[in-house]
């Protein structure tokens, strides 16, 4: 294989930033309503079960998104999609901010939802078909990198907010990442990838070569070149989906899609608050300043891992990154078994919450995204990661709207027993059957498979 390099131009730095900023969407939805809902119920009355499903909508619609936003993708572009995906979130945004009654309020969360899951699918796939594959660990973490810089800005917002439980204002403030994301995309290519396989490979080596300083370009249209794919771009490549020689790599990323949200991390950062008033603080704006806290943290480490991705690899940042998870939501589970409500039992959870969020960060937070945009091979890659965005929201939705039912049935303790069990199977695939993909183009990544199978 010839050694990739890292030179990549300015254009390409500029593509990562902008289409990154779909990040800041995503993350900002996150926290935003952590804090909201806590201001939301003075003014709009909720019951616990409106609650949960006010929270929980926007997976609802995060889901039918992805259902749709591959296939899509394949026939009209990522670059399309992704203005889409900003329409969306900004009318969402309006909707949820001039809300008076609930049906409103989960419309516009809904509609947010949209949006969210088109972003989720559509920019971590534009990134890992558009920049170059010495830094493309890089390119894609950065979403995830402004996802984690959104939670902080919409916990940052919230604690501001809170002082005057102006949860409306905490909301409209969510309309600037969605503009910027809106206005930035005009200025991008679409993606070579699939501009090769629409038949346009002129286009597709210029974008390529605008890319990178170096003649990697070159070197990865050859192997574009050397891809045969049939029937993308149309319905019918939802027939490739039983392909004997895609089950492999389908099954890894399906399954790494909802575990990584059935191991807790969207529904913790959602209810974090909830958490921390349940233990012991008495303060709402002390429970959303522990939510600060925790989403601060979580951009730190989500820096960390970029910055190793492509040095030390994906696998052992999953592996270890996992590994801590476990243990993390054991020690949070024991929390709410052993000890009573008050100030320790809500300064040991919020212990507890920041070293998950640490091992996260480290590795499922950043990785998952590589995961499901480098495994795929790309007759598959548009529609897999829509159907395995399905499962991630599938997986939010339903730990997100059963999180306040659960916690009446088996306990906060319980969940946390139950995210653990899941992140353990999650770490049983890390370890065991995902590959390593640092430094291998898409098209290496695909032979990969491809061999595998070819051997079985």
């Amino acid at each position: 294989m010839t050694r990739l390099t890292t030179v990549t131009s300015k254009f390409a730095l500029f593509t990562i930033i902008i289409a990154a900023t779909g990040g800041i969407l995503y993350g900002y939805e996150i926290g935003m309503i952590n804090a909201a809902i806590l201001f939301i119920k003075e003014s709009i009355p909720l019951s616990p079960a409106e609650t949960s499903f006010t929270v929980a909508a926007v997976f609802a619609g995060s889901f039918l998104s992805t259902l749709l936003a591959g296939p899509l993708s394949d026939r009209f572009g990522r670059r399309n999609l992704m203005v889409y995906a900003a329409i969306f979130f900004i009318a969402g945004v309006v909707t949820l901010a001039t809300a008076w009654r609930v049906d409103m309020l989960i419309l516009g969360r809904l509609i947010q939802g949209m949006g969210i899951g088109i972003v989720s699918i559509i920019i971590p796939l534009y990134l890992s078909e558009t920049v170059p594959a010495g830094v493309r660990g890089r390119g894609v973490g950065a979403f995830q990198l402004l996802l984690a810089g959104g939670i902080v800005c919409s916990n940052l917002v919230g604690y501001y907010f809170a002082q005057t439980h102006n949860w409306r204002a905490m909301i409209w403030t969510a309309t600037a990442p969605g503009l910027l994301l809106l206005a930035g995309l005009f200025f991008l290519p679409e993606s070579p990838r699939w501009l090769y396989a629409k038949n346009n490979p002129k286009k597709a080596l210029a974008v390529l070569a605008k890319m990178t300083a170096s003649q990697e370009g070159s070197y990865e249209f050859k192997f574009m070149q050397e891809i045969q794919v049939q029937d993308f771009g149309n319905w019918r490549a939802l027939a490739q989906l039983v392909n004997p020689l895609y089950l492999y790599p389908l099954t890894i990323v399906f399954a790494a899609a909802i575990l990584q949200q059935l191991s807790g991390i969207n529904a913790f950062l959602q209810y974090n608050a909830t958490l921390l008033d349940a233990a012991g603080f008495r303060s709402d704006v002390t429970a959303i300043l522990g939510g600060v806290s925790i989403s601060i943290i979580n951009l730190v480490v989500t820096v960390i891992s970029l910055l190793l991705v492509d040095r030390v690899g994906r696998r052992p940042l999953l592996n270890i990154g996992l590994s801590g998870m476990v243990v993390a939501l054991i020690g949070c589970a024991g929390v709410f078994f052993i000890l009573p409500y008050g100030p320790l039992r809500a300064e040991l959870l919020l212990s507890g919450l920041i070293m998950f969020i640490i091992f996260y960060g480290v590795g499922p937070g950043l990785i998952v995204w590589l995961i499901l945009s480098e495994l795929l091979p790309l007759a598959v890659r548009g529609t897999g990661m829509g159907l395995a965005l399905c499962l991630n929201a599938l997986g939010s939705t339903l730990l997100s709207s059963l999180f306040i039912p659960l916690s009446d049935h088996i306990g906060y303790a319980g969940i946390f027993i139950l995210c653990a069990i899941f992140a353990l199977i999650y770490w049983y695939i890390a370890v065991f059957k995902i590959p390593e993909t640092k430094n291998k183009t898409l098209e290496e990544i695909e032979y990969y498979f491809k061999n595998r199978h070819a051997r079985r």
